[in-house]
């Protein structure tokens, strides 16, 4: 695989808290979060190409590549499978503006997708505020709605130098 994914922080191993986020996340550059919805075995991400930083400050980052996606964990894959229910579908929804994203870098909250709030974590739930940055959201999740998380982990996403160098060696 040419990228390596480290677990940095599981909520349900090391506490639904801002803080132990910050602590066990923060400037450690590139991460994935995946959050497991609390009943429904729904999935919500995202992706940061940047580090986060815990400064209680908000400041617009460049970012062309971070993006939000979702997806129903309980679908089983076969012969019979239906596809009718659009509720089902895997999304991604990536940035309308491809030059700044806002992360929240605040103590109080863990990891915020959107310059509207579109995405975000606080303790054991998962909301959006305000829809600006990831339009496609609307698709997967309703504004000013709470969802309780089941869990959530974050990984540090590197890529493995090595294994690409072979990849393009054998092609």
């Amino acid at each position: 695989m040419p990228y390596h994914f480290e677990l940095l922080y599981r909520a349900s191993r090391d506490g639904f808290s801002s803080t132990n986020f910050h602590n066990l996340c923060d400037n450690k550059g590139s991460t994935i979060i995946i959050c497991k919805l609390k009943d429904n075995g729904k999935i919500i991400g995202g992706y940061n190409p940047n580090s986060w930083n815990c400064n209680d400050n908000e400041f617009l980052v460049k970012s062309e590549d971070s993006y939000l996606f979702y997806f129903n964990n309980n679908i089983i894959l076969d012969d019979d499978f239906d596809k009718s229910d659009d509720d089902d579908e895997p999304i991604i929804a990536r940035l309308a503006n491809k030059n700044y994203d806002k992360y929240l870098y605040n103590s109080n909250y863990g990891p915020t997708f959107g310059t509207g709030f579109d995405l975000i974590i606080e303790n054991d739930i998962i909301k959006c505020d305000n829809i600006t940055s990831y339009p496609k959201l609307l698709a997967f999740i309703n504004p000013r709605q709470i969802y309780f998380l089941e869990d959530y982990e974050v990984y540090k996403v590197t890529k493995n130098y090595k294994e690409i160098y072979e990849i393009l060696l054998i092609n």
